[in-house]
């Protein structure tokens, strides 16, 4: 069921320049949510379907906590059926849209995202550190291993 969350969490279906602004505004929610008093009541992290932030009609969510510290630093949902179902349909359109998308113009995207990723890589790094309680250099290496990814 985490993978799922996740998966309607980080775009199922949404553009590149989305999912990478899925990942920044993250992180940035992550460093905000946790710069919050203790006592205050922690912010849910919404989903990102269809291009979209949508606030989660779920009944159960889960806690994340900065293992450094313990405290809540905010609340994903356990997504319903009916989000699962919606962030899939999305996919599926959007991948109906990519495979019609020249090789070029699917290079000129992909080094945009890198783009992104470098210009973002503290704000990342923060967010995994806050999140997986990793010293930040190993969250750096982490961020930079994912562009990696993209560059390959």
């Amino acid at each position: 069921m985490k993978q799922l969350t996740l998966a309607a969490r980080v775009g199922v279906g949404a553009g590149y320049k989305q999912r990478a602004a899925v990942a920044v505004a993250m992180a940035k929610a992550a460093m905000s949510t946790s710069a919050k008093l203790s006592g205050a009541a922690p912010e849910t992290t919404k989903l990102f379907i269809n291009g979209e932030f949508v606030e989660s009609q779920a009944s159960e969510w889960i806690d994340v906590h900065n293992p450094a510290t313990q405290e809540v630093v905010t609340r994903v949902p356990r997504s319903t059926k009916h989000e699962l179902d919606e962030a899939a349909h999305s996919a599926q359109l959007a991948f109906g849209e990519w495979r019609r998308t020249s090789v070029l113009t699917r290079q000129r995207k992909m080094l945009d995202l890198q783009h992104a990723i470098r210009g973002s890589m503290d704000a990342l790094a923060a967010s995994i550190v806050t999140q997986q309680g990793k010293v930040l250099a190993d969250a750096r290496g982490d961020v930079q291993r994912g562009l990696q990814v993209v560059e390959s």
